[in-house]
This record gives C-alpha cells, structure tokens and sequence, in this order.
C-alpha cells in the first residue's frame, strides 16, 4: 500500500508536467519522495534505511514482493524518468485522479465505528461491537486475524456481532 501510493504521487506530477520542457526538474521531487519512501518503511519495519534498500532493491530498482491468490506479484517503484512528451496521444486520457484513500485506512476509532462496515467480513450498515486486546505483543500471529492485527499494528478492529462471536470461538480463520 505505502509502495502504490508513493508511485500514484510521482506519476500524477509526472503526467501533470511532462508537456513542460523543464520536466526533469522533478528529478529532484523523485529523489525526495523515494527517500520519504524509505524512511517510512524503516520507522514501519523499525530499522535503518540502509537494511530497508538492502532487502527490497533488485537491480537497482525498489520492489516490493507480495502473494496474492493469483500468485506472487512484484511491485516496483517508479523509474522510467522525466521525459518531455509534447506529442498528445489522440486516445490517452489526461487528468485522471488517482483514488490513493483506498490504500489509506481510517486510523480514529470514532471514524471507524461510524463507517458502519465490518473490517472482517466488510458487511454494511450493521451494528458494530469493538475487539480488544492488551498488547499487541500479546498476539502470537498464527491467526489471519492477529496477523492483520500485527501487520497494522492496531488493538482494535471493528466486526459484526456474528465475527465478533466466531473470533472469540476460535472460528473466525
């Protein structure tokens, strides 16, 4: 998530400015934002930066891998460059915007608890009840649900009352 929305922020500049002939200007606004990119996966993983570019460069290039039901996918950081194009393709569409608050989650409890939205199952305009635990330490990350738990670092998650009920009996996986 943090990897797709920091290539929705370079490649929106980049299609913004590159009818303009100073476009490599954001040469400069890359490398800030990647290194903003590898702080914020150093203070997640609480580690250095070096360790963080030492586990996820391949060639030189920032790639996250990750498994998905169809496989496992790779996710690269932007590194085609800042090129003029003042050539308008007559079917490529310009100024779309990049949806980057799906990436983010709602961290106020309040807002949470308003979304009326089963984090677990994701049912809608249902009751909620609160799960809780003391540290997250506590949690053993053998569960899918510790797991999702640990990975957002979060004592709380928002369920229904049916998952709420099957987490507690051990059926919620």
């Amino acid at each position: 998530e943090i990897l797709q929305i920091y290539n929705a922020q370079i490649r929106g500049m980049y299609n913004y400015y590159k009818l303009a002939k100073n476009v490599s200007v954001l040469n400069k606004f890359y490398y800030h934002m990647k290194y903003s990119m590898y702080k914020t996966f150093a203070n997640k993983y609480k580690t250095s930066i070096n360790k963080i570019t030492n586990k996820y460069c391949e060639n030189g290039v920032f790639t996250v891998t990750y498994s998905t039901k169809k496989g496992v996918q790779k996710s690269m950081l932007y590194s085609e460059g800042f090129t003029c194009n003042t050539k308008i393709k007559a079917n490529e569409s310009y100024d779309l915007l990049v949806n980057e608050q799906k990436n983010k989650g709602e961290t106020s409890l309040i807002d949470r608890l308003k979304a009326t939205t089963c984090e677990w199952c994701g049912k809608t305009n249902i009751p909620l009840e609160m799960h809780h635990i003391r540290r997250i330490k506590d949690l053993k990350g053998k569960a899918k649900w510790e797991k999702w738990m640990i990975g957002r670092r979060r004592k709380t998650v928002a369920l229904c009352h049916e998952c709420h009920r099957d987490l507690h009996n051990g059926k919620l996986d």
